[in-house]
């Protein structure tokens, strides 16, 4: 059964049978509304529980991954390299981690970290949120106190499993919890999707 939708492409807000999308990336559904990215179209869309969609934040640079947690909804800019963050009571959005258009590694404060196309979010118990780093092959980590870090994965492509920094992803895209303490990793290269 289809949700909402037209099936053609496109941004039309409204109803069930009118709204259009162009390429849903990630959602997440928060107090019973949706929250997705939509890559080409550059935009956060919301959807209700009756399936009525509307643009919640336009503007964006290829947004993928998508996480909410203390109010706010988080996205990473994948073709800017950032981490953005959005309040869901006023619609005001900034950047909480990263340099814009600036692919790189670094870590360190929030303000001068890299990222290379970071994809799939996820928090964790503590409010930290976790990033799929693709171009770099590691999940890393953005501490709410404003601190970028390493949190899986060597850097190097493989399949290897092991400790946080000496597994290997070859094309990590998403991340959520197992409900253990843990985190799947989906890997579109073809490594195990387990952490």
């Amino acid at each position: 059964t289809t949700f909402c939708g037209s099936g053609l492409s496109g941004t039309t807000d409204g109803g069930p049978t009118v709204a259009r999308f162009q390429n849903i990336n990630r959602m997440v559904m928060h107090n019973g509304t949706i929250y997705l990215t939509d890559g080409p179209a550059g935009t956060i869309r919301k959807v209700t529980s009756a399936g009525v969609v509307s643009t919640f934040y336009s503007g964006l640079s290829s947004p993928f991954g998508i996480a909410i947690n203390g109010g706010f909804v988080y996205v990473s800019e994948s073709s800017k390299h950032i981490i953005t963050r959005v309040s869901l009571s006023s619609g005001m959005g900034g950047i909480v981690a990263g340099t814009p258009f600036s692919a790189g590694s670094a870590t360190g404060t929030a303000s001068s970290a890299k990222f290379n196309s970071p994809r799939g979010l996820a928090f964790t118990s503590g409010g930290n949120l976790l990033i799929v780093d693709n171009g770099n092959r590691r999940i890393r980590m953005w501490f709410s106190f404003g601190h970028v870090a390493n949190f899986s994965g060597s850097g190097t492509y493989g399949t290897n499993n092991g400790s946080a920094s000496s597994c290997q992803y070859i094309d990590p895209v998403g991340i959520t919890p197992d409900g253990l303490g843990g985190y799947f990793v989906t890997d579109g290269g073809g490594a195990p999707g387990n952490y």
